[in-house]
This record gives C-alpha cells, structure tokens and sequence, in this order.
C-alpha cells in the first residue's frame, strides 16, 4: 500500500509538472516580441509594456489566488484558470492593436499564470509535506522549462 501510495504521489508531482510547464509559455514572450513588432510596426517600448503588465498581473493573480483558494477547491480555480488562460492566449492571437494584447496577454494570461501557478503549487506542496523542497523545485522546474515549448 505504501509504494501505491509513493507512485500517486508522483502522478501528482508530474502532473502539476506538466501543468506549470504549459504556465511557464508566459516567458516564451521574447520569441514573439521580434515578429509582432515586425508584423504590426510597434516600438519595443510599446511591446515591453505587454510583458511588463503580464509579470504585473501574474503577482496579483497569485495575491488573488490565495484568497480565492480558502473559498473553492482546487479542481474548480485549475478549471477556470486554463479557461482564463486559453481564452487570453486566442484572444491575444486575434489582435490588431496594442490595447487589446495588452488586456489580452498582459492582463488576462498574466493573471490566470498567477492564480494556477499559486493554486498547483500550494495544493502540491500539502501532499509532499515530509518533501517539500523537492517538491516544490521539481514543479518550479517545468515553470521554468515552460519558455523551450
């Protein structure tokens, strides 16, 4: 029962691994800031402010997430999260000015990265309470490997 209960536990490291791995395309950013300038004719100034607000809106959202975390559970604030995410992500392939990929990417996809980032992270570290350094790095590490997809 007990190497049953080990290999769950690794299921869950490896699942919120691959979770924060496709939460880390936030800091894929720098490959797309080149073509997006190129294509529509923005400045880097006006271009970095997108990413700007993204890191901006992911703090908040992790601030926002440990709040909403004491009032759902889990499965309901991953949920809304990828839905958050994805729909930020299509509505930021759509755009055609500035205003609306900053709301889009910057404000949308940063803020859901920071709430299901803030929500995997404190839901996988109570399961590994006797690991979680190790736990906590290895998830850290798909966030991290997420900018190489």
């Amino acid at each position: 029962m007990a190497a049953q209960g080990k290999r769950h536990r690794f299921i869950y490291i490896a699942t919120a691994f691959v979770a924060l791995l496709f939460m880390g395309l936030i800091y894929a950013w720098s490959l797309f800031v080149e073509p997006i300038e190129t294509g529509f004719g923005w400045e880097r100034a006006q271009t970095s402010l997108i990413f700007t607000l993204s890191m901006i809106s992911f703090s908040v959202g992790m601030v926002v997430a440990g709040i909403i975390e004491q009032r759902f559970s889990p499965r309901i604030v991953i949920v809304a999260t990828a839905i958050i995410i994805a729909g930020g992500f299509i509505a930021a392939a759509q755009t055609t000015t500035l205003l609306w990929i900053y709301i889009t990417y910057g404000i949308i996809v940063g803020f859901g990265v920071g709430v299901g980032t803030d929500c995997i992270m404190s839901v996988a570290v109570k399961w590994h309470p006797d690991k979680q350094g190790i736990a906590s790095g290895g998830m850290l590490m798909g966030f991290g490997m997420g900018a190489m997809l």
